[in-house]
């Protein structure tokens, strides 16, 4: 396998974890209103 090809698949997972993350902390902001807005449950 050749150098170049290890860097693009390594970009590409850095990628995919960037996105990852943004989606998540999207769904623990949205998770976080909810609670906010709905106390007791």
């Amino acid at each position: 396998m050749s150098r170049v090809r290890v860097d693009q698949q390594q970009a590409q997972l850095d990628n995919i974890e960037r996105v990852r993350r943004m989606l998540a902390d999207d769904v623990f902001e949205n998770d976080s209103r909810r609670i906010e807005n709905k106390p007791g449950q």
